[in-house]
């Protein structure tokens, strides 16, 4: 395992991918890991526009695992969000969450351009209202480092920086 692994997660809209590329592009070891270990648990459903929707979206266990286990690098960041969170979150040293508000979230999922999840209207709604309770949990979880994602992607990855490795 790295000596080091953080999960940088939050709702679709946060910013995790644009986090993640942006770190990469510091030089840290980053994954997205909606492209390399998550996969659909479920058959999706419609929705009323006729798009396919996801029920649950899942991480593979053993393919992180694998991934974790890469000594090459001292610190890695995977960043995504999966149902199954509460089978790997104990693989990780920290979990910084990335926050929005409802008006962010709907820009950056209705001007999104690396894929189509979330930006649809009747998506949209649902991930507004999985937005407030996800707000309402980060409140009361005080183990949680929270990063408010509305700042420019400058500042956020350095707020995760600071949050995660910069003590070590």
């Amino acid at each position: 395992m790295a000596q080091h692994n953080y999960l940088i997660r939050g709702l679709s809209g946060t910013g995790k991918s644009s986090v993640c590329a942006e770190l990469i592009k510091r030089g840290y070891a980053a994954i997205d890991a909606d492209d390399t270990v998550a996969y659909l648990e479920t058959p999706c459903r419609t929705s009323s526009l006729g798009q396919r929707i996801p029920e649950i979206w899942n991480w593979d266990i053993d393919k992180l695992a694998v991934m974790l286990s890469d000594k090459k690098e001292s610190i890695l960041f995977i960043c995504g969000g999966a149902t199954n969170e509460s089978q790997f979150i104990q693989m990780f040293e920290t979990a910084v969450t990335l926050s929005v508000d409802d008006d962010t979230m709907t820009q950056m999922l209705l001007n999104r351009i690396n894929n189509g999840y979330r930006n649809r209207l009747d998506e949209l709604a649902q991930q507004i209202k999985w937005n407030k309770t996800s707000r309402e949990y980060t409140t009361k979880n005080k183990k949680d480092i929270v990063i408010d994602a509305t700042r420019p992607l400058d500042d956020v990855v350095d707020a995760v920086i600071e949050s995660t490795i910069s003590n070590l």
